[in-house]
């Protein structure tokens, strides 16, 4: 198996009001990850103590968020630390058998009362891929349906796609999924990414606020 992938620290971006990184800004705009690290008999500290790898998957150490190394039938294939508080895990395949479908699990603390947030994240794939609002291809998870969500037609990377968001709240941090599904990888890829964003751990009860995190980081 191989060893678990160096992270990128974004730490060197400036700080914004509130002391949130600007990297929270650009999250819907951020995409590309490292490979994937696989599971070790022991969790190594990754990314100056960002993020742990282990057997049953990458531990938060800000917010202890556990993300598993795979959701229903859905492999993570890479991941970004853009600071202490604020990580993704990428979920889809890689190398000659990927479709280019996938969904990313993003935790971080919020940057706006949720309803903002969501209409920040839609605004920015409207704008960007020049989507257009769709029906849902499954219901939200009943677990997850105290979130907002949106579902887009849009050509991405010259191919018709269909990409999402959803995100919750929980103990005071954001969770988000984001997803593109190209349409010609087919109704059973489709329902592979949905059957994994159904796996996430939505009932996620954080131990600590990320106030609370930023103080014992502040402590030590």
């Amino acid at each position: 198996a191989a060893s678990p992938a160096t992270l990128t620290s974004r730490s060197d971006l400036p700080a914004t009001r509130g002391g949130r990184s600007a990297a929270a800004l650009l999250f819907a705009l951020l995409l590309a990850v490292s490979p994937i690290p696989s599971a070790h008999a022991q969790s190594e500290p990754l990314a100056g103590q960002a993020i742990t790898a282990g057997p049953d998957g990458y531990v938060h150490i800000a917010s202890g968020f556990r993300f598993p190394l795979q959701l229903a039938q859905v492999k993570a294939v890479g991941e970004r630390v853009f600071e202490a508080s604020n990580v993704m895990v990428r979920y889809g395949s890689e190398g000659p058998e990927s479709k280019g479908a996938w969904f990313a699990l993003y935790v971080y603390p919020p940057r706006a009362p949720l309803d903002d947030e969501a209409a920040e994240v839609g605004q920015t794939i409207l704008e960007r891929y020049g989507a257009q609002p769709a029906p849902p291809p499954r219901p939200l998870p009943r677990i997850a349906s105290d979130g907002r969500a949106q579902w887009y037609s849009a050509t991405i990377e010259n191919r018709p796609s269909r990409t999402g968001y959803i995100i919750v709240r929980r103990g005071g941090w954001s969770m988000k999924v984001r997803a593109t599904v190209p349409n010609d990888t087919g109704d059973a890829e489709l329902q592979r990414i949905l059957d994994g964003i159904a796996a996430v751990p939505w009932d996620w009860a954080p131990a600590k606020t990320p106030d609370e995190a930023e103080k014992v980081v502040a402590f030590k």
